[in-house]
């Protein structure tokens, strides 16, 4: 896959069917037996413009494509942070890809290469060195239970 391909992803992000959410903060503990959240904390955000889109992956080969399992859309904090919560997660391991559509159009802007030229991170901050980040890098093994919180540094 070349890292233009890559790139369109997080473009594909935007075409999911993605609700806008409220930004929360504390996450309940989940009653005992039932799936917990998954919850992500986007960190270094360069403004509030625009809002994040976090799309949630749980294979490999639907890895940044329009297969993800779950898409949150959420707004900026005053601190630039976002925060993207997945509920009701089953046990399993999964992988998020996010990005900041600074300008709100649903698309991720590049350059003139094909690089991104807004915000992307994915879980676990899996690096993007000439290409896109890779699944195994960015994956994460969620128990299932209890809520999950994990950091994610926006990258420009």
């Amino acid at each position: 896959m070349t890292f233009i391909n890559g790139a369109v992803v997080f473009v594909l992000l935007a075409a999911l069917d993605l609700s806008a959410g409220a930004v929360a903060y504390a996450q309940p503990k989940a009653p005992e037996g039932e799936p917990g959240s998954v919850t992500i904390v986007v960190k270094d955000l360069e403004h509030r413009r625009g809002k994040v889109r976090c799309a949630l992956f749980d294979r490999k080969d639907a890895w940044l494509t329009p297969k993800a399992i779950a898409g949150v859309e959420v707004k900026i904090s005053k601190g630039l942070q976002a925060v993207c919560t997945f509920p009701k997660v089953k046990a399993g391991t999964y992988a998020v890809a996010i990005m900041h559509d600074e300008n709100g159009d649903g698309e991720l802007e590049r350059n003139f290469l094909g690089i991104p030229s807004e915000g992307t991170t994915t879980s676990r901050n899996a690096p993007a060195n000439f290409g896109p980040p890779s699944y195994d890098d960015a994956k994460f093994r969620y128990g299932g239970q209890k809520p999950m919180r994990l950091v994610a540094r926006m990258r420009y």
